[in-house]
């Protein structure tokens, strides 16, 4: 009787802090009644969010790019099966910008409630996802805690070791620059990002050589691979290779806006 009071009591106290209207990366508002139930995540940062936050049960479908098990693979993250996903007859579909609009468009043309979410472009703001997950599926204090857990775990430094690349070493190669949350990542661990400008580009193999970055992060799964890219130019001259200080770090923890990324972090810090 005791344990029915105390479940009854929970219920009444998680009910309490519904409805609510939460803004989505566009600024448009979404009504909740109670927490989704049936939840489509195209995004794998997303979905490895969900997964801390103990969700997992309430995803119907996500991304190829998922590691999630048991779950339908609903297409790729730019070309996601949108019959598929009207099957599956989710209460929202989670996406992050840079999400095309036409393609939100074409989810919602099929009846489908869809909430973007700002692709975060630093560690802050991927504490504030956290938030926000947490808020639309009733997981508040978890939330909080793992926000503040992820913030400490990459707490900056005050050292400054000198100049970083970190992007793809096989041509194009696409860097990560100012403003993006890798950026973020590897200031905090003390480095400097030898691309100066907004957002992702394709930089140069003259650029990379002049600039001469003494750490090189890749993403990537099979170090082998990079690794023989590095034997060319514009790597082979470089401080970073000539010391070998060149980390592979795995694509979905280094290249996903999650908590998990304070893996990769750890993995810079060590790096002296």
């Amino acid at each position: 009787m005791r344990l029915f009071r105390m479940f009854t009591i929970f219920l009444l106290l998680r009910s309490c802090l519904f409805p609510i209207n939460v803004k989505d990366a566009f600024g448009r508002v979404h009504h909740f009644n109670k927490p989704p139930n049936k939840v489509i995540s195209i995004s794998p940062a997303v979905t490895d969010t969900i997964v801390m936050l103990g969700m997992e049960k309430i995803l119907v479908g996500v991304s190829t790019f998922s590691e999630l098990e048991g779950v339908k693979k609903i297409g790729g993250i730019l070309n996601p099966n949108v019959e598929i996903i009207k099957n599956l007859n989710p209460e929202i579909v989670l996406v992050m910008q840079p999400t095309p609009l036409s393609l939100i468009k074409s989810i919602e043309r099929s009846g489908v409630e869809v909430f973007p979410l700002k692709e975060p472009k630093n560690m802050e703001e991927i504490a504030q996802m956290v938030i926000k997950l947490g808020k639309i599926f009733s997981k508040k204090r978890k939330a909080e805690k793992i926000a503040e857990n992820f913030l400490r775990e990459v707490s900056p430094v005050s050292k400054r070791k000198g100049k970083a690349y970190i992007g793809f070493v096989e041509p194009p190669f696409w860097t990560a620059c100012r403003g993006t949350f890798l950026d973020d990542l590897i200031s905090r661990a003390g480095w400097e990002n030898i691309c100066e400008i907004k957002g992702w580009t394709a930089l140069s193999g003259e650029e990379i050589h002049i600039k001469n970055p003494d750490l090189i992060i890749i993403p990537g799964r099979k170090k082998k691979k990079e690794i023989q890219y590095l034997l060319k130019f514009p790597w082979n001259g470089t401080s970073a290779v000539k010391t070998g200080k060149v980390l592979v770090i795995n694509e979905n923890l280094l290249l996903r806006p999650s908590p998990l990324i304070s893996r990769a972090y750890k993995e810079i810090l060590k790096v002296k």
